[in-house]
């Protein structure tokens, strides 16, 4: 293999678990390997990716320093730090057996102008989405956590295959992020324990976290983070369309979507059989409430950089309850998976007989 590694160390106790995190570098290469325990290499031969190997989600911190000098793989016998020589070979061989691209989600630009009518079928196939998730999936994801990403059993329940599973669908215009959900669901819950406005997260809802611009501060709901959080009540209260976010020195803000910047329906009974499932369909402004979040938000191109979290939670008659979280571990937007705004993309076809 012709390429070269550099091996960095990162001394920046802000961004790094522990003192001396090892940082591999891949350069002249088109690569991209993840390890679940922690590394990522990646490489466009321009513009390398460099992550912690206990983050295997970030992107460049900002206090890496004291590049050591380069290496091949031919020389890699030379090294004299035994510790480092086995990080990079585990991680390299781990990587790929697992090999799992990571860099960033890409998001289509949405060409068609549709109907927020709760049926998906006009732009989905235009859309992202990556198969359906379910706990079995989370399960063996790298931001799966026991604790956090778990269903409830209130006992003679189906198997928890039946008890939640969902695509979720994203894309974008100038001026809205369009967001879907095609979800099987077992029961309804949208009746909280503690009957409190803001309280999405005790009932039955689909929720985007959204950081815009992407950055690489750590923040909890700071300037910049976003969540859009829909209540599964095809009703819609007034605080079924939830924004939690944060601003310039401000955190955790919870308010409903202004009325003026999002529309969104939600159908029940996706399947006869399970009228608890459903579809959601919305769209949000982003100038009215990116922009609001983070006045260096400027109006969305390709290329742009974001980070996303999607959270479903799913308590079934409990009180905090059962949730999948995917592509992130929590309310830290440093966990959440980057997201590049892209161009419109053609339809996956089927071949005629």
């Amino acid at each position: 293999m012709g390429f070269k590694v550099s091996l960095s160390i990162l001394s920046d106790r802000r961004k790094a678990k522990s003192r001396r995190d090892l940082i591999l570098v891949a350069h002249e290469c088109n690569l991209n390997i993840c390890a679940p325990q922690g590394a990522l290499v990646s490489g466009d031969g321009k513009k390398p990716f460099f992550l912690p190997i206990l983050n295997p989600y970030g992107i460049l911190p900002s206090g890496m320093k004291h590049m050591l000098n380069d290496y091949s793989f031919g020389n890699l016998a030379n090294l004299k730090f035994s510790k480092i020589l086995f990080s990079i070979l585990f991680i390299f061989l781990l990587g790929h057996s697992q090999a799992q691209t990571v860099d960033y989600i890409e998001i289509p630009y949405l060409e068609k102008n549709i109907t927020i009518d709760g049926d998906l079928t006009e732009w989905k196939e235009y859309a992202f989405h990556d198969g359906v998730w379910d706990i079995h999936r989370v399960k063996y994801a790298p931001w799966y956590q026991p604790s956090r990403n778990r269903l409830t059993d209130h006992g003679n329940e189906p198997t928890s295959d039946k008890d939640l599973s969902a695509r979720y669908y994203m894309a974008w215009d100038s001026v809205y992020l369009y967001l879907g959900a095609e979800v099987i669901d077992n029961v309804n819950d949208i009746i909280p324990h503690k009957p409190e406005p803001y309280r999405w997260y005790y009932k039955d809802c689909v929720a985007w976290f959204i950081e815009a611009p992407g950055d690489t501060a750590n923040e909890t709901f700071g300037q910049g983070d976003n969540a859009f959080c829909f209540v599964v009540d095809p009703k819609k209260p007034f605080n079924g369309a939830w924004w939690r976010h944060g601003a310039p020195d401000t955190t955790y803000l919870e308010e409903p979507i202004p009325s003026s910047a999002v529309d969104y329906e939600i159908k029940m009974g996706r399947k006869k059989k399970d009228k608890a499932s459903f579809v959601l369909e919305a769209r949000v402004n982003m100038a009215m409430t990116l922009g609001k979040s983070d006045p260096d938000w400027k109006a969305p191109t390709i290329g742009d950089i974001y980070r996303l979290m999607i959270v479903h939670c799913d308590p079934d008659g409990g009180d905090y309850g059962g949730h999948l979280l995917i592509y992130g571990k929590g309310d830290d937007d440093e966990t959440w998976t980057a997201v590049k705004l892209g161009g419109s993309i053609t339809p996956v076809l089927r071949k005629k007989q």
